[in-house]
Formats: structure tokens, sequence, C-alpha cells
């Protein structure tokens, strides 16, 4: 596992591959109903609202927004994303 946190750069890629299940994963990154709300009224790309997401979680969450943070919410049987977890979180 990686010990920083993500920079925005593979927040901004991840963001493109997350797609429709954002609000998911935002969830299970403990971002409030009013921010998802937020974020799907202001933005109209899903890859737009997904990154926005994990901006809003990165700022919110400071030195707490880490890779097995991220790791573990990818992986949640909810969200599913077991294979970016994978890719983005791992050496």
């Amino acid at each position: 596992m990686k010990t920083d946190g993500p920079s925005w750069d593979e927040l901004e890629e991840l963001g493109i591959k997350i797609g429709t299940i954002w609000k998911t994963l935002g969830r299970r990154l403990a971002i409030e109903e009013a921010v998802l709300s937020e974020i799907e009224l202001v933005n109209e790309e899903w890859s737009e609202k997904a990154y926005q997401l994990l901006r809003r979680w990165r700022a919110q969450k400071g030195s707490d927004a880490t890779y097995q943070a991220l790791c573990d919410a990818l992986k949640h049987e909810l969200v599913g994303l077991p294979d970016l977890a994978e890719k983005y979180c791992r050496y």
C-alpha cells in the first residue's frame, strides 16, 4: 500500500474511471449527503462529479485522506471497484 495520500492528478484520472458509482463511493468516504447533492447539481459530466467528490474528500479529510482509506472505499461491496483500488493504491 502506498503510504502518503493521492495526488490531484491521480484523483482526476481516477475520477474519469469511477463513472456513475461516484455517489456511492462518496458515502463510503464519509462525505455528507448535502455535499454530494451540491456536487451533483453543479457538475454535468460523471467524470467531473467523481473528481470533485475526490477533491472534496481530500480537502475535508486532510492527512486522513490516505491511500488506505481510498482503497477500502473502492473495495467496499457497494462500490465494487477492487481493480481500481489495486491500480491506484498499491505500489
